[in-house]
């Protein structure tokens, strides 16, 4: 396998010169986890303050809309009803609950992003890799071949219960398919993308500020992550090696790239599939073969990433 080569910036930014002068002061590339401690700003306590800053934010988010729903339903007792249905509800075949536990996800990237400027004293996008800003080459090639990767899986199971069990694929279009295919190509991308800035970005730096090793921040996130879905063991293991690849592809990338794109296109193809009925998004169980399948998937992609170096190219902002 060959060694990622760090990224160079192709416009000038004046956050990833401050990087640079930090490697060129150690004579050595800085890895991405050691983002936080080489700029300028950099104390033993900001970890601390990126945090709360953080928790403050999103709860600053949600905050008005939890008061805008109580208004509404000390308003209109009737409306509570509807309320508990979307916010208590576990049925993620319907649209108000399925857009809204996307949208309270998706807010986790603002939150995280203003823990890092006002708590950490830098830009948000040191968070997304060593070139100060998201680098669009490499998230494209890793949205391509992550869509190669899944579509390929979730065609081999099509083929495989057509000529081993000769079922075909049933598809089904009715009045809630319209607003789950919208929330899966429009609101899944920004959710699966909040994750991986929540949960292997931040804590690979913050924890990188005072550890040298990656392998804590790799590590240390998996179980919170995982105690997050709802599965049985099988499909707990699954996520628990998902966030493994994730993380070892943020540290050996240097950024968010590769793991948001193998994150944005698994759960917006398995969503745009729920939308017209080819799979259960209220599914928790897993069988031992789409284990396996599973983890392969994830496994090819993590090497087909990792073997070519990391493209140039110009950073956002």
């Amino acid at each position: 396998m060959s060694q990622i080569a760090h990224p160079t910036l192709v416009a000038p930014n004046p956050v990833a010169s401050d990087i640079e002068m930090a490697a060129g002061a150690q004579d050595a590339p800085v890895p991405y986890h050691r983002i936080a401690r080489v700029l300028p700003d950099h104390r033993w306590w900001r970890p601390f303050a990126v945090l709360v800053m953080a928790v403050l934010a999103y709860a600053g988010m949600m905050l008005p809309i939890l008061v805008g729903l109580v208004i509404a339903i000390l308003a209109d007792p009737d409306v509570g009803d509807a309320v508990d249905r979307v916010l208590g509800g576990t049925d993620m075949h319907d649209p108000a609950t399925f857009l809204v536990a996307l949208g309270s996800i998706a807010l986790l990237y603002p939150a995280v992003a203003f823990g890092v400027r006002v708590g950490g004293r830098r830009s948000a996008g040191t968070l997304s890799s060593t070139a100060g800003g998201l680098r669009w080459l490499l998230l494209g090639r890793s949205v391509g071949v992550a869509l190669a990767v899944m579509v390929t899986l979730h065609a081999g199971w099509v083929a495989w219960d057509l000529v081993v069990h000769g079922v075909a694929p049933t598809l089904t279009w009715d009045h809630r398919s319209g607003a789950l295919l919208a929330g899966a190509l429009l609101l899944m991308p920004f959710q699966a993308a909040a994750e991986e800035y929540a949960f292997r970005g931040l804590p690979q730096q913050l924890l990188g500020t005072w550890l040298r090793n990656p392998w804590w921040g790799i590590l240390l996130p998996i179980p919170l992550f995982t105690l997050g879905h709802v599965y049985d063991w099988r499909g707990l293991i699954d996520v628990a090696l998902f966030a493994l690849a994730a993380g070892i592809l943020t540290w050996r990338t240097g950024g968010l790239e590769a793991a948001i794109g193998l994150h944005v296109v698994n759960n917006s193809l398995i969503a745009v599939l729920g939308s017209v009925g080819a799979v259960d998004l209220n599914a928790t169980t897993f069988t031992a073969p789409e284990l396996l399948t599973s983890v392969a998937a994830t496994g090819l992609y993590t090497l087909l990433i990792l073997r070519h170096p990391t493209p140039r190219d110009r950073v956002a902002g």
